[in-house]
């Protein structure tokens, strides 16, 4: 039903594609030019008009090395390719359109546009792109390592493949204003974005050694959108409301991978059979897998003119987004508001309040638990069987990006004398975080920021900001394990840490860790004097300071200090002379805790 709904939907719009527009030109047949009855023809619009022009030239490239890194989205086809522009438009009895082609050295290198008016009552305008997106070809092979029987290594499978795939938009937009409801306006917008062509996937094995393989990934992505609204103006207020429904999916061949066995590193024994969900007993299994994806949304949002007392803005989004294929989602609501007051052009007032409360939902992760084979040590068992301390493997999943967050700003800015402007900011913010660690941060920050030409000659900036938040982003237990086991066990070489489980070292850790400060000041300054109108000295200056001290083992803060000046010269009309110095310094410290498990 939906397909054939597109369908019907390109249809009815493909005279956007073939006659767009957007030259807004109106005409009343029998009334001289100017005549303001009903629809008119703008005083300086000609009634009937065309035109058009065709370009055509060549592109040559001459390639020698990797493209990626400063051409992503660019054609680099190699010799002389023929590359070419066409436009057209039109202007008739009330109808407006125009339109745009053009064509690059590469297939994938396109570019369509096309606007119609018809007498201002429906504007319709067509947008197409197309073009190459250059993907790296990551060869690995700087992880290679390996210590006694344990390594970590690489093979590809995609060696001297040039990934370019093909990104594509279209878009269509249309807006509808009937001339016996002037205040109100509709809107039927259709969006679609493709990728197709291949990228580079990535598979891990893990236990005997740690075996990183690439492989060619096929894609083919779309995306659809439908945006459906309306608009309503009565007097000083305004309303507007927008659904949008949009889906997601990939319809490329799944990618499969038969991952290596489980084997111990040391003695090639099946030992760590149960700890692993699947190895090359499995067989080849799908990887890589993009998921389907749909998000439905409502969004309303209002204006206020409330004359001399200012003005007031409203909005409400509300929208569900969902992985199909899991049947798990995301719900975000979202209620804000700002109110601005200003008194001539001495005094500005902003406040904003906005609320973001997003609820994710839980799914149960049943963990398939594979059983050691004979001839193990655990034979016959599965992990938790082995170690009942461990617990249940299954566990109910739930997202840290569930969270509410309420942000509210009061902003001031003063017009003082010598062309003088001060502001004045005062911003809180609260998180609260059902499913992680740290449940409830607070945020209070201050601003305040000048901007000054007291002379002719003599421009000044200057800003200074301080933050204070109370319970920042932690992760909490995060390193310092103690000696769990503090004699040497047997074995070649000697580990300390022989018997003892990953899972009993994660759990002892004592150290919370964090980057993210719990004060932090930051200060900006510029000057700018002009003695000449030939010559201008800069100089600017930032420094910034974080720390978070309430960590339990350690502090982690960061210094940035970042001094520069310029001088530029002009003695004649083609002659510039600009000589500049910046000096920059950054340190930080922190609690570094190297792992002890060969990972």
């Amino acid at each position: 039903m939906k397909q054939r709904f597109f369908r019907n939907l390109m249809l009815l719009f493909v005279v956007a594609l073939l006659n767009p527009a957007f030259m807004t030109a109106e005409e009343q047949d029998g009334k001289p030019a100017g005549q303001k009855s009903g629809a008119s023809t703008p005083a300086l619009m000609p009634a009937h008009d065309s035109g058009g022009y065709i370009s055509i030239g060549v592109s040559m490239n001459d390639l020698t090395g990797t493209p990626q890194k400063f051409a992503e989205y660019e054609s680099l086809r190699q010799g002389v390719r023929p590359v070419g522009q066409i436009g057209l438009w039109g202007i008739s009895r009330g109808v407006a359109w125009d339109l745009l082609g053009e064509r690059g050295a590469d297939p994938n290198d396109q570019r369509y546009e096309g606007r119609l008016d018809l007498r201002r009552f429906l504007r319709s305008e067509f947008r197409f792109n197309r073009l190459p997106h250059r993907l790296d070809n990551d060869p690995l092979t700087n992880i290679d390592a390996g210590k006694a029987n344990v390594l970590v290594w690489h093979d590809n499978q995609d060696i001297n493949i040039s990934y370019c795939p093909y990104y594509q938009d279209m878009e269509i937009r249309n807006r509808l204003a009937l001339p016996f409801l002037p205040q109100i306006s509709f809107n039927l917008d259709y969006r679609s974005q493709g990728r197709k062509g291949t990228s580079q996937a990535r598979a891990i094995s893990k236990c005997g050694s740690c075996h990183i393989s690439t492989v060619v990934r096929p894609m083919d992505q779309t995306i659809n959108e439908l945006r459906a609204g309306a608009e309503v103006h009565v007097g000083p207020a305004f309303l507007r409301y927008q659904y949008t429904d949009r889906s997601s999916k990939d319809e490329a061949p799944v990618l499969s991978y038969t991952y290596d066995r489980a084997i111990h590193p040391l003695t090639g024994v099946l030992a760590f059979y149960n700890r692993v969900q699947y190895d090359q007993l499995d067989g080849p299994i799908p990887i890589a897998v993009t998921p389907h994806f749909s998000k439905f949304q409502h969004e309303v949002s209002a204006k206020l003119d409330l004359k001399e007392m200012g003005e007031l803005q409203g909005l409400f989004v509300n929208s569900r987004s969902n992985n199909d294929d899991m049947g798990i989602g995301t719900d975000t609501r979202v209620v804000s508001g700002i109110y601005t007051y200003s008194f001539r052009d001495l005094f500005l007032l902003t406040l904003r309040a906005r609320n973001l409360d997003v609820d994710s939902d839980m799914w149960l992760v049943d963990v398939r638990e594979t059983v050691s084979p004979p001839g193990t040590p655990l034979a016959g068992k599965t992990y938790s069987e082995a170690y009942p301390s461990f617990g249940n493997a299954d566990y109910l999943a739930t997202s840290s990006l569930a969270r509410e967050v309420f942000t509210g700003s009061a902003d001031a800015r003063f017009s003082l004398p010598r062309k003088t402007i001060a502001r004045f900011a005062y911003v809180y913010e609260n998180v609260e975080r059902p499913h992680f660690d740290v449940k409830e941060s607070t945020t209070q920050k201050l601003k305040f920021a000048v901007n000054s030409s007291p002379y002719k000659d003599l421009k000044v900036r200057a800003g200074y900001t301080y933050t204070h938040t109370k319970d920042p982003f932690v992760h909490s237990n995060a390193a310092v394990a103690p000696a769990l086991q503090p004699y040497v066990s047997p074995g070649t070489p000697p580990s300390p840490i022989l018997g003892t489980q990953y899972w009993e070292v994660w759990a002892e850790r004592q150290a919370d860790l964090s980057a993210m400060p719990s004060r932090s000041h930051e200060f900006f300054a510029a000057a700018t004097w002009s003695p000449a109108d030939r010559a201008a000295v800069s100089f600017h200056l930032r420094a910034d300071r974080q720390k978070n001290h309430d960590l339990n083992f350690s502090s982690w803060s960061d210094t940035d200090l970042s001094p520069s000046g310029e001088i530029w010269i002009a003695p004649h009309d083609r002659i510039d002379i600009t000589a500049g110095y910046t000096y920059h310094r950054r340190r930080t410290e922190t609690l570094f805790s190297i792992p002890v498990l060969d990972g």
